[in-house]
Formats: C-alpha cells, sequence, structure tokens
C-alpha cells in the first residue's frame, strides 16, 4: 500500500495542485511506514545488525515498488536493508515539518527522529542513537502519575504518545493475546525486578496473572475491541538516550535519563539511593533492567536480548518448550513462510528453523 502511494503520488500531487500540501504529507508518512515495514520484517526474520560484523548475512528483500506477478524478489543483506530504512527516513524527514506530533495517530517528524533512534541503537552507531533520540525529546517531560496509568487506560488522551496506531474496526487481536487467560502471561522473574511502591506494577491485574496495557476503560468511539498499541512513546527515547550516552562514556548524561525514568517509577529519593550505590560501569545492567520494566509486553524484549547478544532464559515454569536458547541461535528467528518459499524460487530459507 505505502509503495502505491510512493509511485503515484507525484502524479496525484501534479493533478491535484489544491492538495498539494496534504499529498506531500501522505507521501512522508509513507516513507516513514515503508522504513517501518521493512525494519520490523527484517528484525523479525533475520539476525540482529551486530550478527556479523559487516551486517553481510541475510536480510529481507527490500521492496521498492510493489513486484509484479513474475517477479521474485530474493533476500537482501541487513546492511542493505538498514540503508533503505535510512534512505526513507530520510526523505520523510524532508517532508515532515512537526517537531511535536500533532496527532499521535499519524507519522511526524517527531516519529521520524523516534525511528531513527532505535535504528541507529540496533546499528550500534551511538552518537545518532543519542542525537536522534534528544531530538525526538525536545523539552517535553515524561508523563507522570496518573497521566502515565491512563495513557494506557484511557485511549482518549495522548500521554507521552508519539506514535501509536488506530486499532479502529480491528479484531482487538492484542488485547486477547495480552488479557487474563489470553497467551501471554507476566513472568515471576520480570515481576520480581519490580519495587513494592513502583508505579508500573499498576499496570498489572491485581492478580498479577496479566498486563493491563491492552485493556482501555475508555476508548473513542466505545469500540471495547481497541486496542492501540505504541509504536513510539517518549520513554522509550529517554532510555535509548541513556543506553546510547553510556555506550559514549557520557555517564553524566546517561544517569540523567534513566534518573527521569526511574523517578517517575519509585520516587526521587529511591531514584538517587539507586544511582548512588550504582557505578558508571555498572549502570549500563540498570538501564537495561529499567527497560525491561519499561516497556514489557510492548514488543522489544526479544529484538533487544538479540541485539545484547544474551541467552534467552525462562523460568523453569513456563509453558514453552523452549526454556533456554544460548546465543548465538538459529531460533532466534523466525521461519520464512512456506507459501512464501513454494511462491518465490529466489526466496532463500533460514537456516534450523525452516528444515
Amino acid at each position: 500500500n505505502v509503495n502505491n502511494i510512493i509511485q503515484y503520488a507525484p502524479g496525484v500531487i501534479s493533478a491535484n495542485p489544491a492538495k498539494a500540501d496534504d499529498c506531500r504529507r501522505y507521501l512522508g508518512e509513507a516513507y516513514l511506514l515503508r522504513a517501518m515495514c521493512h525494519f520490523d520484517q527484517c528484525r523479525t526474520y533475520a539476525q540482529p545488525y551486530n550478527y556479523t560484523a559487516d551486517a553481510g548475512h541475510l536480510g529481507v528483500p527490500i521492496l521498492w515498488k510493489t513486484p509484479g506477478a513474475d517477479q521474485n524478489p530474493s533476500r537482501a543483506t541487513v546492511k542493505q536493508v538498514y540503508d533503505a530504512v535510512l534512505q526513507d527516513l530520510g526523505r520523510a524527514s524532508e517532508i515532515l515539518s512537526d517537531d511535536v506530533a500533532r496527532d499521535y495517530r499519524y507519522a511526524s517528524l517527531q516519529a521520524v527522529r523516534c525511528m531513527y533512534s532505535r535504528v541507529y541503537l540496533y546499528m550500534e552507531q551511538w552518537q545518532q542513537a543519542f542525537d536522534y533520540a534528544r531530538l525526538a525529546i525536545g523539552s517535553q517531560q515524561l508523563a507522570q502519575g496518573e497521566e502515565y496509568i491512563n495513557m494506557y487506560l484511557d485511549l482518549n488522551g495522548q500521554g507521552e504518545a508519539i506514535f501509536r496506531f488506530s486499532g479502529y474496526k480491528m479484531n482487538g487481536s492484542l488485547k486477547s493475546f495480552y488479557n487474563a487467560g489470553g497467551v501471554c502471561a507476566p513472568a515471576d522473574t520480570l515481576l520480581s525486578l519490580f519495587d513494592s511502591d513502583d508505579i508500573r506494577l499498576r499496570l498489572f491485574a491485581d492478580d498479577r496473572k496479566s498486563t493491563r496495557k491492552y485493556s482501555p476503560t475508555s476508548v473513542p468511539e466505545n469500540d471495547m475491541k481497541r486496542d492501540d498499541p505504541f509504536v513510539f512513546r517518549l520513554s522509550e527515547e529517554y532510555l535509548n538516550a541513556a543506553e546510547a550516552a553510556w555506550q559514549l562514556a557520557q555517564y553524566a548524561d546517561a544517569r540523567k535519563y534513566i534518573r527521569a525514568i526511574i523517578e517517575r517509577a519509585v520516587g526521587a529519593e529511591k531514584a538517587e539511593t539507586m544511582l548512588a550505590a550504582t557505578s558508571d560501569a555498572s549502570l549500563i545492567d540498570l538501564i537495561r533492567r529499567e527497560r525491561v520494566k519499561e516497556l514489557c509486553f510492548e514488543g522489544h524484549n526479544l529484538w533487544d536480548i538479540t541485539r545484547w547478544k544474551q541467552d534467552m532464559v525462562r523460568e523453569a515454569k513456563t509453558s514453552s518448550t523452549a526454556r533456554r536458547i544460548d546465543y548465538p541461535s538459529d531460533l532466534f528467528v523466525l521461519p520464512i513462510p512456506q507459501n512464501e518459499l513454494e511462491a518465490n524460487w529466489n526466496m532463500q530459507p533460514n537456516p534450523t528453523v525452516n528444515n
């Protein structure tokens, strides 16, 4: 869909000069969405960027146009995919102009900067990740107290949302996946990370067997199937800035950004105690732990585990048969769908998982 918008936008703009500004904005949004499509497919079906020294391992096909019936694209390298993502982000940033998202359910320049920061974080290009996180943050402050809780429970408000998918007329699949009785439940190992007075514990059900992040009590159009997942929110940018600053040995900046996350969660006094007891060398462990707590159930943890080159370890009572996967492993990526392999003879399978 976004390829069709990008391909035909110039002709639409020339034929509708009175709507040129609107059409250009749609074009800018489409470039960001295409960057997201390539990036998310790559991290799902390919090993992380730092899996090889030159990122020369197999990624996913790069589709600049909708392929015809007889076209059979092959997989590009991960580096080539990331280069394509950055190219589209550059085009989007030339068109979009809003430093703060005017409507968080539409792509914006602020969202483009968030995407830049995320991509550069995965690439371990720390200066760029830090710079774009700071640009995305600007002068905005983290949501506090009830505003923080309500940005999950009340979908009529913005909270710290920068970009959020609209679940209008969707089937609420995230809701059924994460709610009580669904497939996904918080592990004891996750719950054990939180202090008893951490505000984020309020985002778990009373029995701590499910998350409330996809259980809104107030929704637009009273459509209770909606779940409206976050794509980018301000807290991720603070965490990106903290991690990148630490990698740059800018420890004061790293402490500043992670302090804001911890203070919001447990208060200034406890945050000061935690940071005072943490050396610069071990600060990265605190940053990563806060990232796990802050972004849990928002689609980050697996990708963080792989880019950090960590082993995936599930608690003993997990219902999964895979309780431990040591890094590196072929099992960290999904198999290429069989119907894709059968339809496209240029498509290469993933080792082990496609066997």
